[in-house]
């Protein structure tokens, strides 16, 4: 047991340093964060505190934050309206004014002014180590990469816009000396404005300003239970609180595919605009697998291209809507303030004729005698699933089942590996939590052809994708930790306070072998290999590697939740 957690050095003084100056001043210059950032040595920011562009670092940074920072110089951070206000921050429903925006890899509501200020609504302390952190990156890029050009003419025909940066791309990427793949990456990410973007890069450096009105724990609490507030009425007519419930956080597609039926009725449509589009590659894959006779390769490739076909078209999203409702699958968006979607699955609405053949189990007529319903949250950041979980636990008085599945860096393995952890560091309450994880690889390992699965692992929680390094990492992989993650954690420290009724402890050793009522799971794909030679994909999506994995897990998931409810109908209990 870790009795003093590694994360108290580099990396616990600058967070230290950051809470102090947003809760003492309310306002903090992101420069004067940068020495401290550059400290901490961060695996996803290895070129902090180099002169050398950190591409990687920038880009992964950038998609977590709106695409137009380079207007921006004041972040206003709050739990909800009252809290903003007092920053002076006002009138935020009027969208004449105020106008919504997102990132591309964070769910979280913003809103901006059009011109210097954005205003970040904030779900838990996570979500401020998070904008922190990638805020810091971005500027310290962005400012690298600006003094490579300002002092020279090319740099100054760019800002002044006598020279347009389309024009003369590669002397741009020599004297930014990045290379030719690093370049592509950012063109695909800016290249609807790349002039723009490239003549702001070389005008100004920045200095961004985060503005933070005190966080009290409560506030926090408010915004889950207005979160469930608005679920409970949403779904008044299915009494949520009085059907069992099973608990899934995932994201909030692949269950649905699973099981609605909607990508093979469009199945011919789909590779068509597959096969025209050709994105990463996906039509050579095809050709490869088209004669391949195991089962799911062709069904994940399908369900991979869905997502592209959808893009852009209402009409075929809404068809997909009706196709999901008719299996009895109702979708929720969530609060603004909580940018958490939902689904709510009727177990005994499920059509078994419409499921992906993977899902087929015997007694599947049985599922017209459940009560139960499944609820799926796109998984959330950090400790807002301590706040979530929570909530869901005071409310729901048949909790069965309580499965999550979601992303993690691996220490050991490859892209697209699945483990299975039975013991969990959090390096938020410095407690080790040790638990039956009902799922094995047998669960699994059927359906993985590509990629391996690891089972008895043991995973660790941190703050944050840019709070970690190497030094804090080798001290956790010498006690055979693999699993590098931000949500497991604070799920099992809610399981944890539900169970016991009572808060949970600081840097104990918490065995939860046979105490929660609930069904309980944790299913982590690999999206990184930060520690290893092998391929990163700090700055990219994880793309095609990863579907394998996704859909692995998420049949696991409704498969076990199908077995119990078919046996509870055997058994008589439902």
């Amino acid at each position: 047991m870790m009795s003093r957690g590694p994360e108290e050095g580099s990396i616990g003084k600058h967070l230290q340093v950051c809470y102090a100056l947003l809760h003492g001043n309310g306002e903090v210059a992101v420069s004067d964060l940068e020495a401290g950032h550059a400290e901490i040595g961060s695996s996803l920011h290895n070129l902090a505190g180099s002169k050398e562009v950190d591409i990687s670092a920038f880009l992964y940074s950038i998609r977590r934050l709106p695409l137009f920072l380079e207007r921006v110089e004041s972040i206003y951070l709050g739990q909800n309206e009252s809290v903003l206000a007092k920053l002076g921050i006002v009138n935020l429903k009027d969208y004449s004014h105020w106008q919504p925006a997102r990132a591309q890899a964070r769910n979280r509501f913003m809103l901006s002014d059009g011109g210097s200020k954005l205003v970040v609504f904030i779900c838990s302390l996570s979500d401020v180590d998070d904008l922190i952190t990638s805020l810091t990156c971005f500027q310290m890029e962005w400012n690298k990469m600006h003094s490579h050009l300002a002092p020279t003419s090319l740099g100054r025909g760019l800002a002044l816009g006598s020279i347009r940066a389309e024009d003369v791309g590669d002397r741009i990427r020599k004297a930014l000396g990045i290379s030719q793949d690093s370049w592509m990456l950012l063109w695909q990410v800016w290249g609807q404005n790349w002039n723009e973007k490239m003549s702001a890069l070389a005008r100004s450096p920045k200095n961004f300003k985060v503005i933070f009105s005190s966080d009290k724990p409560d506030d926090y609490q408010q915004v889950y239970q207005a979160w469930w507030d608005q679920i409970s009425c949403r779904f008044q007519h299915l009494d949520l609180s009085n059907r069992p419930v099973y608990f899934v956080s995932s994201n909030d597609y692949s269950l649905a595919d699973l099981l609605s039926g909607y990508a093979f009725s469009h199945r011919g449509a789909i590779l068509g605009g597959l096969m025209d589009a050709n994105k990463e590659g996906l039509n050579r894959i095809w050709r490869l697998i088209q004669s391949d006779d195991e089962p799911g390769r062709q069904e994940n490739l399908l369900y991979h291209a869905l997502q592209s076909y959808l893009e852009g078209d209402p009409a075929r999203r809404e068809g997909m809507r009706k196709m999901e409702e008719e299996s009895g699958i109702l979708r929720h968006d969530g609060l603004e303030a909580l940018d958490i979607k939902c689904q709510v699955i009727e177990v005994c609405r499920l059509l078994p004729e419409r499921m992906d053949q993977r899902l087929r189990l015997d007694g599947m007529e049985m599922l017209k005698q459940s009560r139960a319903v499944v609820l799926n949250i796109e998984y959330p950041l950090g400790m807002a699933a301590y706040y979530l979980l929570s909530q869901i636990c005071s409310s729901q008085r048949d909790l069965e089942g309580i499965y999550i599945m979601g992303k993690a860096a691996s220490m050991q393995g490859r892209l697209g590996d699945v483990m299975i952890p039975i013991e969990v560091y959090d390096v938020h309450s410095k407690n080790t939590f040790v638990f039956h994880n009902c799922f094995s690889m047998r669960d699994i390992s059927d359906m993985m052809m590509d990629s391996a699965v690891f089972d008895s692992q043991k995973a660790v929680t941190v703050k944050g994708t840019f709070l970690h390094n190497r030094e804090m990492m080798d001290i956790f992989r010498r006690d055979d930790y693999n699993g590098i993650e931000m949500e497991a954690g604070p799920y099992l420290r809610a399981v944890y306070e539900s169970t016991y009724k009572k808060g949970s402890p600081s840097g104990a050793r918490i065995d939860l072998m046979d105490k929660p009522k609930q069904d309980l799971g944790i299913l982590h794909y690999a999206s990184d290999t930060p520690y290893s030679k092998r391929v990163s994909l700090l700055s990219e999506k994880l793309g095609f590697a990863g579907v394998e994995a996704i859909y692995a897990c998420s049949i696991a998931i409704l498969r076990r939740i199908m077995m119990i409810e078919i046996q509870k109908a055997k058994n008589g209990t439902r």
